[in-house]
């Protein structure tokens, strides 16, 4: 068990080391189709 003011203390002085970031179903559909595409594939590609 560790006491209350101790644990509290452990929060504040260990913050996050960055912003989580958010996955890709988070994201609306307005926000993917205004990101930057780097290359478009042509129509015949396969994956």
């Amino acid at each position: 068990y560790i006491p209350e003011d101790i644990l509290k203390n452990l929060v504040e002085e260990l913050p996050q080391p960055r912003k989580i970031p958010k996955r890709l179903d988070e994201y609306t559909q307005e926000e993917i189709d205004a990101f930057p595409r780097l290359w478009t594939p042509p129509e015949d590609y396969r994956l």
